[in-house]
């Protein structure tokens, strides 16, 4: 599996992969959910659990783990599930299914984090009290993100392995012998966006959402990069022992419309110690690809938008010939494209072109500086330029390299050690390209250059193209939100050499330590991080009244003069952690679904709002939506008095409904605030039964000429229903690669393909029905 450095996306398998001879054997008797009565019930549990383990080895089976927190089950290996369905005491044997992470800047502002912390008397009391257990590949400790020594260590921690752990990253758990310490760096990455310490990086001020929280780092991936089910429901079991406030999972698969049931009891016994769980959405763009964990009810699904900059490709650009690729100091990653003339350092009074001595004083006023790499620190050439007046830098390496390197490499210039702050940007490329610009500036009339430094402008408020969409199991609103998942700025492990961090290696690390990376693996800490800052700031309030501040609270996606934002997409809409702070309505349920069916319908839904506050409220009630066709809310005006609950009918009535998704959102508004809460409401006509678009999976990307590959397919209206019953036609596109077979899948609404490539490199199929067609790729090998 090969990861690029900037734009990371896993995956992941469709259909959660059965591990062969693995099982999750779930026990008869509850578990020790309960707090008041946790230390009778586990011992009881253990007495249990010891009777069917010796009944398991007895058949030849290993038993490799248990929990008795959030279920009453054991992990086994090496038995055959008909062995262990009859045993006594046994209830139910699960499947152990595979996850993937889902990777695909932190743009504070956009998501109302800095008003917050200015509300609740900075960054040094966001999050304060409370432990974000992140379940993932692991957290590197000693990253200068996870320094904040006067954090102080809460009674009964450190956890795990003591040697992993400090005043931040209080848990350290591994559940294959491993060490705990992350050597992935996804789980770094994903620690730092919910709740890395104020510091200064590379591109200046650095933080978390929750900058105070504590982190408890479950490494819940193995060495084989695998994340398995029966690992995680043992994460969860820690999770809720160690007493954790929020649990992030920024893994899963995309959606089928299966549950699997005992993760499920899981979660609900996480909630009722009143841990909030955060999961990620998926990374498969179409209809129907929330993961179906993230599509239970009571967990926060989180999709992703677009940052306000994303990560291009920096290059230098001359107005003749070719591109130069290169790489922004670690300042200017967020720098606008900039152009002008360029000046050599050499010609400037410094043969060497180094620039480690001062330069004349408005020598270079107005001109982009060209230096050589070479003697002195970056900081120290861009400092002399700066005081000659130039607006940008360019260095180019040096033809022999000290570090031996290639002259032609270019990386992150780390200006953190400069004396004086840098304020233009500046940035690196190759040897030769440099030798090249420096010809072209003496030969060809008026040159200029346009320095790109890898950002270019977007709107916020668009969906990124990877996010997974809805409707999950049970036809639910999924996401229930949206936060940016595009070009995050996050911590991610330090490297000797950019080599090492090429597209080519699966490791997510960079030499300043710090990059730049995509998908809703870091949607999802954003949120987790807020839903922290919320729960250490308003306490005492049940796990479902924080889910509907957080989910609830949010801003609007819809971009003017464009098509509404489908809320399958985006759920109730941005993550405004501000908005969370202030709002004192919570809403149960945090969406309504009134599910699909055809051009008639008659349907009424329950909303209960909640008063947060100690005062009475009027609340106003009214339906937002571009639809002609709309729900009717009854009463539309309430009086709550300061902790009181009322509920109002939610009715959808039509006739000759035309085919299509009808949504939008109640709003509420009350008399004490600003904060609009936002409940957004679906329904699905089941016709036309025309196909609109194709989902597909490739389970096994990379396969031998001779062996078979598998692919996953799927079939949608266009209000993104499935057409479980219309057969795709799959053909081949690539000269010798062929269609063994399609037949229906177990899964529901979806069909097995299986293909076989007829050649080394990439081999394509098409996948047709009706009038719209999809591509896949297969690499034979």
């Amino acid at each position: 599996m090969k990861l690029p450095l900037f734009l990371i996306l896993f995956a992941p398998a469709w259909a959660q992969e059965v591990v062969p001879g693995r099982f999750i054997v779930e026990l008869e008797g509850e578990p020790a959910a309960r707090l008041a009565t946790r230390a009778a019930r586990r011992a009881a549990v253990a007495r249990e659990q010891a009777v069917v383990e010796r009944a398991i080895r007895a058949r030849g089976g290993q038993v490799t783990g248990a929990v008795d927190i959030v279920a009453n089950a054991l992990m086994v290996e090496g038995a055959e599930a008909a062995a262990l369905e009859g045993l006594p005491g046994v209830r139910k044997v699960h499947p152990v299914r595979r996850y993937e992470r889902v990777m695909y800047d932190f743009e504070r502002e956009i998501h109302g984090v800095g008003q917050a912390w200015s509300e609740i008397g900075g960054d040094a009391k966001a999050g304060e009290g409370m432990k974000i257990a992140i379940l993932d590949s692991g957290v590197l400790e000693t990253h200068q993100a996870f320094r904040q020594p006067d954090l102080p260590m809460p009674e009964g921690f450190p956890k795990g392995t003591l040697a992993a752990t400090n005043n931040k990253v209080i848990v350290a758990r591994s559940y294959d012998r491993s060490s705990p310490r992350d050597t992935v760096g996804h789980g770094t990455a994903v620690a730092s966006v919910a709740a890395a310490a104020p510091h200064n990086g590379p591109g200046g001020f650095f933080a978390g959402v929750a900058p105070r929280a504590w982190i408890g780092n479950y490494k819940v991936e193995d060495s084989g990069g695998g994340i398995y089910n029966d690992v995680v429901l043992r994460a969860l079991n820690d999770a809720v022992g160690d007493g954790m406030d929020v649990i992030n999972m920024s893994f899963g698969s995309p959606g089928v419309g299966t549950e699997d049931e005992i993760m499920l009891r899981a979660f609900d016994r996480c909630l009722e110690n009143g841990i909030l769980l955060v999961r990620s959405a998926g990374n498969t763009p179409g209809a129907m690809t929330v993961d179906d964990d993230a599509a239970y009810a009571r967990v926060i699904a989180v999709g992703a938008t677009q940052n306000s900059r994303v990560a291009a490709a920096a290059s230098v650009v001359p107005s003749q010939g070719a591109a130069m690729p290169g790489q922004p100091a670690s300042n200017s990653s967020a720098a606008a494209p900039l152009s002008g003339a360029v000046m050599d350092a050499a010609a400037e009074g410094d043969a060497s072109g180094l620039a480690c001595n001062p330069l004349a004083p408005e020598s270079m006023t107005g001109r982009i500086a060209v230096i050589q790499r070479g003697q002195c620190f970056f900081s120290e050439k861009m400092a002399n330029a700066q005081r000659a007046g130039a607006i940008a830098v360019i260095v180019y390496n040096a033809a022999a390299p000290a570090d031996g390197s290639n002259p032609d490499d270019y990386f992150t210039m780390d200006l953190s050690n400069a004396e004086t702050p840098i304020t233009i940007p500046g940035i690196m490329i190759g040897h030769s390209n440099g030798r090249r610009l420096i010809e072209l500036s003496k030969s060809v009339e008026d040159f200029t250059v346009q320095v790109r430094f890898g950002t270019a402008t977007m709107d916020p408020r668009r969906m990124a193209s990877f996010s997974s969409r809805g409707p999950g199991v049970g036809l639910a609103i999924k996401p229930d939100l949206v936060a940016i998942g595009v070009s995050v700025n996050t911590a991610v492990l330090p490297a000797a050499s950019a080599a090492s961090c090429s597209p080519f290696t699966e490791t997510i690390c960079s030499v300043s330590g710090y990059s730049m990376i995509s998908g809703t693996s870091f949607s999802s800490p954003y949120v987790a991080g807020a839903a922290a800052v919320v729960k250490g700031a308003r306490k005492g309030l049940s796990v479902d009244e924080y889910r509907s501040l957080v989910v609830n609270s949010t801003n609007s996606v819809d971009i003017e003069d464009a098509t509404r934002t489908p809320v399958q997409s985006a759920g109730s809409g941005h993550l405004n952690l501000r908005n969370a702070l202030q709002n004192t309505l919570a809403a149960a349920p945090v969406s309504l679904s009134f599910g699909s069916g055809g051009s008639t319908l008659e349907l009424t839904r329950k909303l209960r709002l909640k008063n947060l506050s100690g005062e009475p409220a009027t609340v106003t009630l009214a339906v937002d939506t571009a639809d002609e066709f709309k729900p009717v809310v009854s009463p539309d005006v309430l009086t709550l008095e300061g902790g009181e609950t009322a509920e109002v009918d939610v009715a959808f009535r039509a006739s000759n409904l035309p085919d299509g998704a009808y949504q939008g959102f109640i709003t509420a508004n009350t008399s004490l605030n600003g904060v609009t809460t936002r409940v957004p409401y679906w329904y699905g006509t089941t016709t036309p039964e025309t196909p609109a678009s194709i989902v597909t999976y490739v389970q096994r990307s990379t396969v031998g000429v001779n062996e078979q590959a598998q692919v996953y397919v799927r079939i949608h209206n266009p209000t993104g229903l499935p057409l479980g019953d219309i057969e795709p036609k799959v053909t081949p596109i690539t000269l010798g690669a062929t269609v063994v077979g399609v037949r229906r899948s177990t899964f529901p609404n979806a069909w097995l393909v299986t293909v076989q490539p007829g050649r080394t490199g990439s081999n394509s199929w098409r996948v047709e029905a009706g009038t719209v067609s999809a591509t896949f790729s297969v690499t034979g090998r």
